[in-house]
């Protein structure tokens, strides 16, 4: 993949967002190979299971078509499949997600079939399903999934001690990595839209947890610009604030310029021409924006 085809993340000043890697998930590892159908059980809900399905379809150049409690489904494209530097093919791809069972563990079970793109009879160029799935169980192991309250609670209890509830200062400029939670694909984003980020791992100050892996990360597009004359496009992202473990909203320091030609950080992501992508599981670092207070401990 040359310099051109990948995309440029500008880490801005004043405490700005420094991209990083993502834990080895993502199309910069995938490849075809495989039956065209394979199935996985996953140590997951379904729901968790489902959106990194669907991040995981992303991740090889799918176009989602549709997406249900049941069934995820896309075609691989033209457009994403070159952004992402992937081998083309005439693939279409289709996820089943089935709540089930496996050494008397509830889960979810997942089955990938990659078939012919418009319905077309006979075999694919290639199969896709075991990169989907395996890129699916790298992500369920980076991210934490949030629809589980205990996330939360456990880490507010964890940090309860035997004493009442008190506040803990959180210094300037501490450093929060968060970690992207949803593949990005620049068509998508629109100004003001929140983009979901989860916090990588715990922050503690002295003997406190502050915040806790896994709570919520916001950052929001500020703007798109295309630019004239150089065919590329670009996203303004802020981060905004992570959330403590007493409920307290930090705010935190980052901006970052997404931007396709030229790039610095291959193993981040991919951009061409006017648009780009971003895989779920990518890292920010960020900043606490200025001394902050929040609570600890049992009320």
């Amino acid at each position: 993949m040359t310099v051109t085809t990948m995309l440029a993340v500008v880490a801005m000043t004043l405490g700005s967002a420094q991209p990083g890697e993502s834990e080895g998930c993502s199309a910069r590892v995938a490849h075809p190979g495989g039956q065209f159908v394979e199935s996985r059980f996953f140590d997951a809900s379904p729901q968790r299971t489902r959106e990194v399905l669907e991040d995981a379809m992303q991740a090889v150049g799918v176009l989602l078509f549709g997406s249900t409690a049941a069934v995820v489904r896309g075609e691989r494209v033209a457009p994403r499949v070159k952004i992402l530097g992937l081998p083309p093919g005439d693939e279409a791809l289709f996820g089943y997600v089935e709540a089930s069972k496996q050494d008397g563990k509830a889960g979810t079970l997942v089955r990938v079939e990659t078939r012919r793109r418009g319905g077309k009879k006979g075999e694919p160029t290639q199969s896709w399903s075991a990169a989907v799935l395996d890129e699916a169980g790298c992500l369920l192991i980076t991210l934490v999934g949030m629809e589980d309250p205990s996330v939360r609670a456990d880490g507010a209890a964890s940090n309860a001690g035997t004493g009442q509830q008190r506040e803990v200062r959180v210094p300037a400029e501490a450093a929060v990595t968060l970690v992207l939670r949803r593949f990005v694909f620049s068509t998508d984003l629109r100004v003001n839209q929140k983009v979901l980020f989860e916090v990588a791992s715990d922050v503690p100050v002295g003997p406190d947890i502050v915040i806790r892996r896994g709570a919520l990360g916001v950052a929001r597009v500020k703007g798109t610009q295309d630019s004239a004359g150089s065919r590329s496009a670009k996203a303004r992202v802020e981060f905004e604030f992570v959330s403590a473990v007493g409920g307290d909203r930090i705010p935190v320091r980052g901006i970052a310029m997404l931007a396709g030609e030229v790039g610095k950080f291959p193993s981040l992501a991919w951009g061409i021409g006017q648009e780009f992508a971003l895989c779920a599981g990518t890292r920010f670092d960020v900043t606490v924006d200025g001394e902050q207070r929040v609570r600890v401990g049992r009320e």
